[in-house]
């Protein structure tokens, strides 16, 4: 019962929406809106320059058309209790079709050294499963708002370059929803060149292993084809 949950409508949304939130009636909801869509690190940033001013110890993401695990939020705290010295904690995702059948578990590295080599080639956790203590943005500083499409890998490089521990727990976290617009959204040149050039500023910024390149200019090629089928081919084997 202990939690406050701020939302930002990033422009206009549905009358249902809004609705719902007036006739929830509750007080632990915050929302905030405007009329213009300004992209989701903008939005974010938004509501980090209110909450960081609060006295909360944790500070949990999802997004809006995901589901949280009932106990996301015991497991996550528990384990942030126990490990002190961690800044931020994800953990593993199911994704779901539009009828919310699981499609798949999608899984990361645990611990801090396996996460910084892995982010040679992926993310090395899924932003809506996280979990920060306020000192990750102390350290890192909140999302860039120049990027394109791809505010969580240089977010995540801020926090490997400054200092910040991360983790991942083992469990499912968060049901994410997956169809042709998910994929989609993750694919086409433009996309692809903003992945490419960030990956390959991760490789060396972090003084990761050369051999790195290899792999991450082959997932371009894949990638920068806006074909539904064949980025869902990359997400599947090239993660």
């Amino acid at each position: 019962e202990d939690f406050h949950v701020y939302i930002q409508y990033d422009g206009v949304v549905e009358d249902d929406i809004e609705h719902f939130f007036m006739e929830l009636n509750d007080s632990r909801f915050h929302v905030y809106s405007r009329d213009e869509n300004y992209g989701l690190a903008y939005s974010l940033n938004e509501l980090l320059t209110i909450i960081l001013t609060k006295n909360y110890d944790y500070i949990i993401r999802m997004d809006a058309d995901d589901i949280c695990i009932s106990d996301r939020f015991e497991k996550q705290i528990a384990y942030m209790k126990r490990c002190k010295n961690v800044d931020i904690c994800g953990g593993y995702i199911e994704e779901m079709d539009e009828n919310e059948k699981c499609i798949g578990i999608i899984k990361y590295p645990l611990t801090h050294e396996e996460m910084k080599l892995f982010f040679a080639k992926r993310n090395p956790l899924a932003h809506m499963s996280v979990v920060f203590r306020k000192s990750y943005f102390h350290k890192a500083g909140l999302y860039p708002i120049d990027t394109d499409k791809d505010e969580d890998t240089i977010f995540w490089l801020n926090g490997f370059l400054s200092g910040c521990k991360f983790a991942n727990i083992d469990q499912v976290l968060v049901r994410v929803r997956v169809n042709s617009n998910f994929y989609l959204r993750r694919s086409g040149l433009s996309k692809s060149l903003s992945d490419l050039r960030n990956r390959c500023l991760v490789i060396k910024k972090l003084n990761l292993s050369y051999v790195n390149y290899i792999f991450v200019f082959a997932r371009f090629i894949v990638l920068s084809v806006p074909i539904p089928r064949i980025t869902r081919f990359a997400y599947k084997f090239l993660r």
